[in-house]
């Protein structure tokens, strides 16, 4: 499905826009930048979908969603916080093996590609930020969950 920026077009659900051609709309939402933009989703078949269509289809960019947000929306002290897998798992272990005093640690990146560095001053600092790290995670899969038990289905069956 594509991101559509803009003022919302129609109502959730499946429209017929043509001879075999029809157009699915799903949600509504804002990005997290200056401009706050708002959003909706579409996405144009060249036959008359399923319900079962439209449900993966939906259910494909509510996960693509949380997966984007995962690795790229948590922040710590107003920096960016990259979520790989691997960060993740890196993270758990340095906490067990922190030793003592502070140390630097890469946790992402700039828009630009350049490393963005966080100075720990000891391990309990380190465990807020991990702490905080696993809240988000937990918060964001969860929220992506919620949404997709919130979709009205009904609005996408074809009559």
């Amino acid at each position: 499905m594509e991101k559509i920026y803009g003022d919302k077009c129609c109502a959730d659900g499946i429209y017929r826009i043509g001879r075999n051609k029809w157009q699915l709309v799903y949600g509504e939402g804002k990005d997290n930048d200056a401009d706050n933009s708002a959003y909706y989703w579409r996405h144009r078949f060249d036959h008359k979908p399923t319900a079962g269509e439209c449900r993966a289809l939906i259910k494909e960019t509510i996960n693509r969603e949380t997966e984007r947000k995962l690795l790229n929306g948590a922040t710590w002290c107003g920096k960016p916080v990259y979520l790989s897998i691997e960060q993740q798992l890196n993270y758990q272990h340095l906490e067990k093996a922190w030793g003592e005093g502070p140390r630097e640690i890469k946790i992402g990146e700039d828009s630009a590609g350049n490393p963005v560095m966080h100075t720990f001053a000891d391990k309990a600092e380190f465990g807020q930020f991990a702490a905080a790290i696993a809240k988000y995670i937990i918060d964001t899969i969860e929220a992506g969950r919620k949404e997709k038990a919130s979709v009205d289905w009904t609005r996408y069956k074809i009559v």
